[in-house]
């Protein structure tokens, strides 16, 4: 029994305005998004069982990256919450699951959001998605997908305090433990994957209070971080691939797609420019957490986690896509067997 499952923000956001009376507010999106999305297709069919998505945010950019797979082999697609009367976004979540039959999904709508005034994650239903699959004979494999808020991108504020968004963070990650009681099936192993915006540690290597506050909910559903029991070195950076170009790892010479584990800064190198409310420095927030099931199941656990930064080979950067990578994010592979 062995399974690979990758997740990934995959950072294809399509420019929106929001028709605020007076004052219409516009949102970018990141450079190159349409056309990473063409490219990142066909780096995705064939790396992973299942591939747990974030901001996928439109059915045009699923589409687009399901088309790297003939029609007829196209995996099973799970899809997160949806755009509703006070959301112009969905959650951005999607789940493809290849090869392997699909059981159960299930998702919710975060009700803590952020600042309707300040935070433009109040316009999306970010939530979980919760995709059980048969990995083997009556063993299902619970994969929980999230992305937590990161805040700003609406009306600047300078007096949007910067304890704000942790406590966001801190009420989602409560709300994502109690979908998990709700729905998990007993003796089922679960696998909690998703881009937590929040720093696991700080730029002294210490664990920061809120991935401390994230590890000690999650524990209490028995759900421990894979990257600390696969044991692996370095830092385990995954963002910003965009902004610290270089320092999240070398590229395994081995495979195209990953990062050496070993490699990248030892300590954080913050920009000459720090950013208000921003991660600024090199950080693990896309994160990965496991629970042992039971029975059949009891064997099944990760024996390897890598990072995936899928880089452009042959890409020449422009002002219009100056992108070297195909997310400003790493994934995360993580292979369980048993």
């Amino acid at each position: 029994m062995n399974v690979r499952v990758l997740f990934l923000n995959t950072y294809l956001l399509r420019p929106v305005t929001i028709p605020v009376p007076g004052r219409p507010v516009r949102l970018g999106a990141p450079p190159g998004w349409r056309q990473r999305a063409f490219e990142l297709g066909p780096r995705l069919r064939g790396r992973a069982d299942v591939l747990a998505l974030a901001e996928v945010w439109e059915w045009r950019d699923r589409d687009t990256l399901l088309g790297a797979w003939p029609a007829a082999e196209r995996p099973t697609v799970a899809e997160g919450p949806a755009a509703g009367p006070l959301a112009i976004r969905g959650s951005g979540l999607r789940t493809f699951v290849d090869g392997h039959p699909v059981s159960q999904t299930a998702s919710t709508v975060f009700s803590v959001r952020g600042n309707l005034l300040v935070d433009a994650d109040v316009l999306a239903n970010k939530g979980v998605l919760l995709t059980s699959v048969v990995v083997g004979d009556g063993v299902e494999l619970e994969i929980y997908s999230t992305h937590l808020c990161w805040g700003g991108g609406l009306l600047p504020s300078k007096k949007h305090p910067e304890g704000v968004r942790p406590a966001v963070r801190a009420a989602q990650v409560a709300e994502l433990a109690s979908f998990i009681r709700r729905t998990h099936s007993a003796g089922s192993p679960i696998l909690v994957v998703g881009d937590f915006n929040l720093a696991a540690a700080g730029p002294d290597g210490e664990p920061t209070a809120e991935y401390q506050n994230l590890c000690r909910t999650l524990a209490e559903l028995g759900l421990e971080d894979a990257w600390v029991s696969c044991g692996n070195p370095g830092g385990g950076y995954t963002c910003d691939l965009v902004r610290f170009e270089g320092q999240l790892g070398a590229e395994d010479p081995d495979d195209g797609d990953l990062l050496l584990d070993e490699s990248g800064v030892t300590r954080p190198v913050a920009p000459s420019k720090p950013r208000i409310g921003a991660i600024n420095e090199p950080a693990r927030i896309d994160l990965a957490f496991y629970a042992a099931g039971e029975g059949a199941a009891a064997a099944l656990g990760p024996v390897t986690m890598r990072r995936a930064a899928f880089a452009r080979h042959g890409h020449v950067p422009t002002a219009a896509d100056p992108l070297r990578t195909l997310s400003d994010h790493a994934g995360l592979l993580v292979t369980l067997a048993g």
